[in-house]
This record gives C-alpha cells, structure tokens and sequence, in this order.
C-alpha cells in the first residue's frame, strides 16, 4: 500500500494598507484639465492635415490671381487698373501670410477666412472673363447665322413669289432690327 501524505492549508491572515507613491493619483479637478488638453491636442493634430493643405491652397490661388490678372488679356480686359491693383494686394497679402505669419496659434477658421477672401474677390473677375472669352466666339457664330438667314432672304426673294409681301416684309424687318 501507498502511502498519502495529507496536506493541511494554512490561513494567515495580513493586513494590506496602501501607500501611494508618485505619481500620485489625479484628483478630479486635475482629471478634467488633462481631458481638455487632450481634447484641444486631438482637435489640433486632426486640423494640422487640414490647415497645410488649406495654407498650399492659398499660395496657389494667390499666385494664380496675380498671375491671370497681370498677362491674361482677358482678365485685363473685364477689370480696371484700380480693381487689379487692388486684388494683386489682396493676393500678395494673403501670401505673405502663408508663407511667413502662420504660427502655432493660427487656426483653422483664420485660414479659412483667408481663403473666402479670396475666392470672394476673384469668382466675379473669373466669370467675366470667361463671359468676355466666349463672347467673341458667340459674336462669330451669330454673325455667320445672321449672313445665312440674309442669303435666305435674297433667295425667297428672288425664287418665292408666292409669299404674302407683308409677312415677308415684317419678318425682313425683325431680322434688320436684329442684326
């Protein structure tokens, strides 16, 4: 026969006390302060992605306004020498402060503010120029289309006889009036 052996447990009860050593625990005034600073540091880094694409987008539409505005002809055409000066100053203000004024302070809202300057100033130029643009090529067309309904006319006239001579003529005349 084997032999057991038993095993008896043994209870000692300790007295556990706990001593807090640094860091210490944050009270709940110290609690919120730190979730607030990592809120404002999470808005930050979320916005920093945002605010150097914004501040790229600036620099290129500040240079393309002063560039359209001092050799396109047709932005020339659509704006006075006083509004062009006026909207290059605006453009080389607007990158000055991309390239040197922007700091750690700057938000996005003032980029933002920035760049609705911007688009404020140039949209109305942009869409008169282009207005000015076609209206050349529609000058053209209509033209053409004017000479063709005029080789009409001559045509009805010489070959249509048969027409009503007052309706002809009323309509000759709103032609004329047209053109």
């Amino acid at each position: 026969m084997k032999m057991v052996t038993k095993k008896k447990p043994h209870v000692i009860s300790l007295n556990v006390e706990r001593v807090d050593q640094l860091p210490l625990p944050m009270s709940a005034e110290e609690r919120r302060a730190a979730e607030d600073k990592l809120a404002k540091m999470t808005k930050y880094d979320n916005e920093v992605g945002l605010m150097d694409e914004l501040k790229n987008e600036i620099e290129s539409y500040a240079y393309n306004m002063k560039d359209k505005l001092e050799y396109d002809a047709s932005y020339k055409a659509v704006t006075t020498e006083e509004a062009r000066t006026k909207v290059i100053e605006l453009s080389e203000a607007a990158d000055k402060f991309a390239m040197y004024e922007i700091t750690k302070e700057t938000t996005l809202e003032d980029l933002q503010g920035w760049m609705k300057n911007l688009t404020d100033a140039w949209i109305p130029i942009k869409e008169k120029a282009f207005e000015f643009d076609i209206r050349s090529d529609t000058v053209k067309v209509t033209e053409k289309e004017l000479k063709k309904i005029q080789d009409g006319i001559q045509k009805m006239k010489e070959t249509m006889d048969w027409l009503p001579k007052e309706e002809f003529d009323a309509a000759v005349k709103k032609v004329e009036d047209f053109a």
